[in-house]
């Protein structure tokens, strides 16, 4: 009777990294291309593997591709966490905690390029999982709506549709600034000090009024 011969730890160690290379270059695409640029081509170019593994491991590119965008989804950011805390004690959250919120979501935009590729990605096309963390991010923002409106101090002069505005414009100049040769209206978010500008601005319309 034939038994099935069991993978070698080095087959298994192999496969996974592979696996690993493979969704890492869906990444980097995204981090230093765009979602357009998602074929084989370029993955097999990005991770320097046969791209029958593409096929192997996943199923094809759609199944590559969706398991990075749900291995993406599964971790809560620290803005998400933050979010969540605050909806916790609506009435105890003050302008400054929004503020804060709005201040470490763009933190985290501005120094993660694959984020901006994917909200982009979402913006841009029907793809349900890209949608899904264009979503993900909007409802981080729209716990803080909630929270304005359940909270008594806030209610009355804490503007829902400014802290819209703000956050959109915040969340599009980050999302711009992927391009590293382009600034928009001057706004050059790769310079610290514009960075630096942009959230004093921010904290002086939602905190100072």
């Amino acid at each position: 009777m034939n038994r099935k011969k069991k993978p070698s730890p080095k087959t298994t160690r192999n496969r996974q990294r592979s696996i690993n290379l493979l969704l890492e270059s869906v990444g980097g695409i995204l981090a230093s291309k765009s979602y357009s640029e998602l074929n084989i081509t370029e993955l097999t170019a990005f991770s320097r593997l046969n791209p029958k593994l593409i096929y192997l491991y996943f199923g094809g590119l759609d199944g590559l591709i969706e398991q990075y965008l749900h291995n993406k989804q599964q971790n809560l950011s620290p803005s998400q966490k933050l979010s969540q805390n605050i909806a916790l004690h609506p009435q105890h959250a003050a302008d400054e905690d929004l503020f804060s919120l709005l201040e470490t979501q763009l933190d985290e935009l501005l120094h993660d390029n694959e984020l901006k590729g994917i909200l982009h990605w979402g913006l841009s096309s029907k793809n349900l999982k890209a949608m899904a963390a264009l979503q993900k991010h909007e409802d981080t923002l729209h716990k803080a709506l909630e929270v304005s409106k359940a909270n008594k101090n806030m209610a009355n002069n804490f503007d829902p549709v400014a802290f819209a505005l703000l956050a959109a414009g915040a969340t599009f100049l980050a999302i711009q600034s992927k391009n590293k040769a382009t600034s928009l209206f001057n706004i050059d978010l790769h310079n610290d000090d514009v960075r630096n500008q942009l959230k004093r601005v921010l904290e002086r319309l939602l905190v100072n009024g």
